[in-house]
């Protein structure tokens, strides 16, 4: 096993990690080494390192992710209409606290679940 240290600028790193919330894969990809380089760096750098969800929800909330996300909707959104009308009388299903119990007395009776 090697320790060929690469040459990498930690503050870039640190900016891109802190500022510009980018994922530790991103980064890797960015400076063309592995994900496990640049987690080390940040690591030997005492910065605390965001967890999974942590990052989903940073991916999740940028704005290319969220316009997908919408379009995706859209797109399927009269196709689950249909599937909610079918199924469940409503467009929606039913939240309100006088129309849920009926609402799943419904379900079940004709599902044989909830």
């Amino acid at each position: 096993m090697s320790n060929l240290q690469i040459n990498l600028d930690i503050e870039e790193i640190k900016r891109m990690y802190l500022e510009e919330f980018k994922t530790i894969n991103e980064i890797a990809k960015y400076f063309s080494v592995s994900d496990g380089t640049i987690k080390l760096r940040l690591v030997n750098s005492n910065i605390s390192l965001r967890t999974h969800s942590e990052n989903q929800k940073i991916v999740m909330n940028r704005p290319e992710v969220l316009k997908k996300t919408s379009e995706s909707s859209k797109r399927s959104s009269k196709q689950r209409m249909n599937t909610n009308l079918k199924r469940h009388g409503a467009v929606v299903a039913a939240n309100g606290p006088e129309i849920k119990p009926k609402w799943q007395a419904k379900h079940l009776e004709k599902y044989d679940t909830i």
